[in-house]
């Protein structure tokens, strides 16, 4: 390899001569030159290699545009041709990411309040295995070419002349990838040009093609074993490609032939950081704290350090680090963008906030305080703001940058409930970007998800997930599919994937606890109700206090038994007898969701007195055989108590029913159901419904209104109890729920909610009943719950009908 290193007072002379031209013609540039008049210049002394004079032009037209990715691009080379690889890191780090280059920290990916916690900076990438791929400490290089005295450099005709001319162009446009096959041309014609090989080398890193990038290094350093800046690229390329251990080995190859520049000593903790083993933590750390401190003044740095601190989930000295960098450079909002980043890892959204609202100030429209804000807004459920950002973002954004707008804007505007603009917003997206796979499989899944069609859905979450493995919002939702189902190991699998890459995802924390609950751990569910019914004109005379207690514990994946006992102390109007029942059950449960669940219970009860025991008991079948299609069937066998007289005479039941509810769309659905209950006295009673239901608003508050018409008939007129021949109703009815959720609403998450209902119902003879219900419910943690009850039904005429309900119960897995 030809030699590129300067004689120290010669290179000492070319910078001062740079910087001594910066300083005498800055001011001018700035005064009297058009930022296309600076770019011009300095590409013009670029390209004739008058590296000191392109610095200047083109740092001025940096500072007149410093969003210009071409001119940032530029003068990153023109520092890293006159040896300012610090200065040419910090540019490139602030520029957009690009697969194996330096690499600035990348936005936060976007997910429910608190799903996701990584700030996509500080996930645990080391601990995980993964390269911690936003750290600017990666190696910059200016485009390796042969000497200047090289005739076949100095042919403006020649092939190998365009090629490089290509290859320029491209690497200045930060596009690495369209020059491979350029760079494998030139191999062929150079294929001993050390520097054609090192310039192939490093943009077949910058792509991502690792496998093809090592094997170029690897035959520089048989013929360069000592090339101690070789060897240190190529152990980074080994740390992009996750080869952690061999990456480490490199380096300490490269430390005994000499010692690492700042950039590659760096890179050298990150690898030791992302083994993860104590030793190499503590090697990383110190590593770290002696450049910091050799170098007090270096901003690229201090930036860098603090990232590396930062993949290593060390918030404090990250931030800290962070805090110094921002006080040493407080022109450059990159410091506190990331710091941030670094309270949302942790935990502190209001302190991004802050920070975010303090850059806004000082920086108007800054891109990355403003996203920030839109995330953190949206997780607090300040949905209102969060699209207000976003639609302030999306103005003047770029191609790229308004897909991650779109999609995150989609996904807040569905957090609201606002699924028809959310539903409009994805296909406007997919519209734009045809050609994202990972976008196309979202709206895909949120167009299925939305209206509950979960064997659709699972398979679209699937491809999204293929296309971007890591998404939260995806893996979210697919364990949501999976609780939903009782699929309590894939659900669990699926959680333990998203807490991998996001191990402060609050949310996938609390659903993980309760899948444990419900899957191993047995319940608890003790409660205490009263219950009274009277009617003069329907022989309605009962009441009665109960003691339930039930035990319930699932023996595999799929199957779960419980026992249950309960006793009910009986109270009537018209007879002084005061009875007591005492009952003992037994049963199953197999879950196979969504295509069946079966549930069988057998029992006796114990009645006090001269009357004998009863046997009673159920077999219950449910299935979703089609998406949004929900059937179920039941055989009961029970007792009926609706006056002294059915009580002595031990009337009961048995009962056949069938249900089928369609709710093909989130703003209604339609059932009916039919029944059949034989009685122990031979009456048969014979019932047909109806009912449709519109869904008017959504969480935090659902109100629901209902039609219901219900038509039922006994075979026999008893004298006993109300047996007409025919009784059709016809019933409205409006339910309303508030959940008080502090952390949002979702399967398996704790959850607080009251209700409240009221129903009209015209039956025959002008008659007219009314009902009120209430409840209220409290998850106090992911094992203990508490709901109380309340009914009260009454009729237009007194004398006709009403009844009273209060039930309080417990749960507890234990």
């Amino acid at each position: 390899m030809k030699a590129s290193k300067k004689p120290p007072l010669k290179y000492a002379a070319v910078v001062a001569f740079g910087v001594a031209v910066a300083l005498s013609t800055a001011g001018l540039f700035e005064r009297s030159q058009s930022f296309t008049a600076l770019f011009t210049a300095g590409e013009k002394d670029y390209l004739a290699h008058d590296y000191s004079r392109a610095l200047s032009n083109l740092s001025a037209a940096h500072a007149r545009n410093p969003s210009d990715e071409k001119t940032t691009r530029y003068l990153s080379k023109a520092y890293s041709a006159l040896g300012r690889s610090s200065e040419s890191a910090a540019l490139l780090a602030s520029l957009p990411s690009r697969s194996g280059a330096s690499k600035p920290l990348p936005p936060l990916k976007h997910s429910r309040p608190d799903r996701n916690t990584d700030p996509g900076a500080t996930s645990g990438a080391a601990a995980e295995g993964r390269p911690a791929d936003w750290h600017p400490g990666a190696v910059v290089h200016p485009i390796a070419r042969p000497s200047a005295n090289d005739a076949r450099h100095q042919a403006d005709g020649s092939k190998a002349a365009q090629l490089r001319k290509e290859i320029l162009q491209y690497e200045v446009a930060a596009h690495p990838e369209k020059t491979l096959e350029l760079y494998e041309a030139l191999l062929r014609l150079e294929p001993d040009e050390d520097g054609v090989s090192l310039g192939a080398a490093r943009n077949y890193g910058w792509s991502g093609k690792y496998e093809r990038s090592l094997q170029l290094y690897r035959q520089l350093l048989s013929r360069h074993p000592a090339d101690v800046a070789m060897r240190a690229e190529y152990a980074t390329v080994l740390y992009w490609d996750q080869q952690y251990a061999r990456a480490a080995v490199e380096y300490r190859e490269a430390l005994k032939h000499g010692s690492l520049k700042k950039e590659h000593s760096l890179n050298y903790s990150l690898t030791l950081l992302a083994l993860g083993d104590p030793l190499n933590l503590k090697r990383a750390v110190a590593t770290i704290d002696s450049l910091v401190k050799e170098n007090p003044s270096d901003f690229p740095l201090l930036l860098a350090a603090a990232d590396a601190y930062a993949t290593a989930s060390a918030f404090e000295p990250a931030s800290r680090l962070y805090r110094q960098a921002a006080a040493r450079n407080p022109n450059d909002p990159l410091p506190e963008t990331r710091l941030a980043g670094i309270a949302i890892a942790a935990g502190n959204n209001p302190e991004a906030k802050r920070i975010s609202l303090g850059l806004l100030a000082r920086f108007a429209g800054n891109r990355q305080a403003m996203l920030t804000l839109a995330r953190v807004s949206s997780w607090e459920g300040d949905y209102k703001s969060a699209i207000s950002y976003y639609d302030q973002l999306l103005n003047g954004a770029s191609r790229s940058e308004a897909l991650v707008y779109f999609r995150e804007k989609a996904r807040v505007l569905k957090w609201k409930k606002d699924y028809g603009r959310s539903q409009d917003l994805y296909r406007e997206a997919v519209s734009a970007y045809p050609e994202n796979n990972a976008l196309r499989a979202e709206a895909e899944a949120e167009r299925y998800y939305y209206r509950s069609a979960f064997r659709h859905a699972e398979p679209a979450l699937r491809a999204w997930l293929a296309s971007e493995p890591d998404n939260g919002e995806a893996l979210f939702e697919l364990g949501q599919i999976f609780i939903e189902h009782a699929d309590w190991k894939n659900a669990r699998q699926t959680y333990d994937r998203l807490l991998a890459v996001f191990p402060n995802h609050r949310d996938a924390a609390v659903a993980k606890r309760k899948i444990g609950a419900l899957s191993s751990m047995t319940l608890l569910n003790a409660g205490a109700e009263h219950f009274s019914a009277r009617s003069e004109d329907r022989r309605a005379d009962v009441a009665y206090s109960e003691l339930t207690t039930s035990l319930s514990r699932p023996v595999q994946e799929r199957v779960s038994v419980f026992v249950q006992q309960d006793r009910k102390s009986y109270h009537f109007d018209t007879s002084p007898i005061r009875p007591t029942s005492e009952s003992l059950m037994a049963g199953a449960e197999f879950r196979s969701l969504p295509d069946i669940v079966i549930r069988a219970a057998y029992g006796l009860r114990l009645n006090s007195g001269y009357l004998k025991e009863k046997q009673n008991g159920y077999f219950e079948a449910e299935s979703t055989p089609l998406d949004n299609l929900h059937i179920g069937a039941a055989l009961r066998r029970s007792e009926v108590v609706e006056n002294p007289a059915t009580f002595m005479s031990m009337l009961e039941k048995t009962s056949w029913q069938a249900h089928a509810t369609l709710d093909p769309y989130r703003r209604w659905s339609a059932g009916v159901d039919f029944g059949v209950e034989n009685y122990s006295d031979r009456n048969r009673k014979s019932s047909a419904g109806g009912e449709v239901a519109m869904h008017l608003f959504y969480d935090p508050t659902r109100l629901t209104v209902l039609y219901r018409l219900q038509d039922y008939g006994f075979s026999t007129s008893s004298r006993d109890y109300f047996s007409p021949g025919s009784f059709v109703t016809h019933s409205a009815a409006v339910e309303w729920q508030h959940y008080l959720n502090p952390n949002g609403i979702y399967r398996g998450g704790n959850d607080t909610w009251y209700s409240a209902s009221y129903r009209l119902t015209r039956e025959p003879d002008q008659n007219w009943s009314h009902q009120l219900r209430a409840s209220l419910s409290r998850d106090w943690n992911e094992r203990f719950n508490t709901a109380l009850h309340y009914q009260r039904t009454w009729n237009n005429r007194t004398d006709i009908y009403s009844d009273e309900w209060l039930k309080g119960e417990v749960k507890w897995f234990f």
